[in-house]
């Protein structure tokens, strides 16, 4: 989700990101958390799918459903319903999409699983024979544009100006530091150095503050008030807002994800 949200909303690139996933993992929480986030932001670029193995298609498809995603229920072995399936997904608009494929291990295959009994080449070349075209193309022709590559100025910071001053003693309210010759909160002092990292950031658009609906606390809000676009609300999932910040970097950006480190920690 922080790739398909960097590329729609910062570098502006019409693309897709496709998630392949299993059944056995819609049980981790972060997929639904990716969800709400993926439908609050719009991330129509992102398209799920899903391999059910032996889960029951429907429930897992009202699941989906109710955290607004857009879904198809398909038979992930026929490769025409695949192909159909996909391009049901570039129509898709303001959510996210997600092909739920009902699929049997093993089909059309002995009842013994590769490596045991059946032998592994006569099983490849029995699956080949099932193939009614040997020179079919399955992949798609290769895209005719190339996604634009941005060109950044180096971001320089100026001077906080922190002084060296008396250290004083921590509290159990607040630990506190000397900056500009008056106490101030640590925190307060990560807000400002965050502002200061999107004041020289400018037009870039590399600086990222995330944060789980804490911003007024962990003071990421002065970068929010500053430079809106360069702040993303991920709200009460903080493994999601992790994993949006991943994102955000693998598409070059440089994330700070801001939390509580009660919250952080699970």
């Amino acid at each position: 989700m922080g790739m398909g949200y960097a590329s729609k909303y910062i570098d502006k690139i019409d693309n897709k990101y496709f998630v392949v996933m299993g059944a056995d993992e819609t049980a981790e929480g972060q997929i639904w958390e990716a969800c709400n986030f993926g439908t609050h932001y719009k991330l129509d670029n992102v398209v799920a799918f899903v391999d059910l193995g032996d889960e029951d298609a429907g429930a897992l498809q009202k699941k989906f459903e109710a955290f607004r995603c857009q879904t198809k229920v398909i038979d992930g072995h026929d490769i025409n319903q695949i192909i159909g399936a996909l391009d049901w997904a570039r129509g898709i608009k303001d959510t996210p999409a997600v092909i739920l494929a009902k699929t049997v291990k093993g089909k059309n295959l002995s009842s013994a699983p590769l490596g045991e009994e059946l032998d592994d080449k006569a099983a490849v070349t029995y699956l080949k024979s099932l193939i009614k075209d040997q020179n079919a193309k399955l992949t798609p022709e290769k895209p005719h544009f190339e996604a634009k590559q941005n060109e950044y100025k180096p971001i320089k910071l100026p001077p906080l100006n922190y002084v060296k001053g008396k250290q004083l003693a921590s509290s159990k309210i607040e630990i506190l530091i000397v900056l500009l010759g008056k106490d101030v909160a640590i925190r307060t002092a990560y807000g400002n150095g965050l502002k200061s990292a999107g004041d020289a950031d400018g037009e870039n658009n590399l600086v990222m503050a995330l944060d789980g609906d804490t911003s007024t606390s962990t003071m990421s809000c002065n970068l929010a008030k500053a430079h809106p676009k360069k702040y993303v609300e991920c709200f009460i999932a903080e493994q999601n807002m992790v994993s949006i910040a991943q994102g955000l970097s693998a598409r070059g950006k440089i994330p700070f994800a801001s939390a509580f480190g009660a919250f952080m920690s699970r």
